[in-house]
């Protein structure tokens, strides 16, 4: 009963909105998801640089301690330089492609 309800506001509102004026529900459902999208704000150079930092540094502080318990120090450590020497390199990439793009 309650889902009736649901369905009948959104006729109203569909009712008021003109773009949505006699179109299938799969046109209504596309044309308010991109409004919806065209609303949202996007991340700025700056937000999406510290997101990205804060996705490696939670993740490294989680697991790293036991990963060089189970690996060894040597070995650990020569593997993080290889990475971080890896990860360098592909930054530098996506930005000479950006340069480009």
């Amino acid at each position: 009963m309650g889902k009736a309800r649901v369905e009948d506001s959104d006729d109203e509102a569909d009712a008021l909105d003109p773009d949505l004026v006699n179109k299938t529900p799969v046109t209504k459902r596309r044309i308010k998801e991109e409004k919806t999208k065209a609303e949202v704000e996007k991340l700025g150079t700056c937000a999406s640089f510290l997101t990205l930092i804060k996705g490696f540094v939670c993740t490294g502080i989680l697991y790293l301690p036991k990963a060089f318990i189970n690996g060894g120090y040597a070995i650990s450590m020569a593997f993080m330089i290889g990475s971080a020497i890896l990860t360098i390199y592909c930054a530098m990439l996506l930005l000479e492609v950006r340069k480009k793009v």
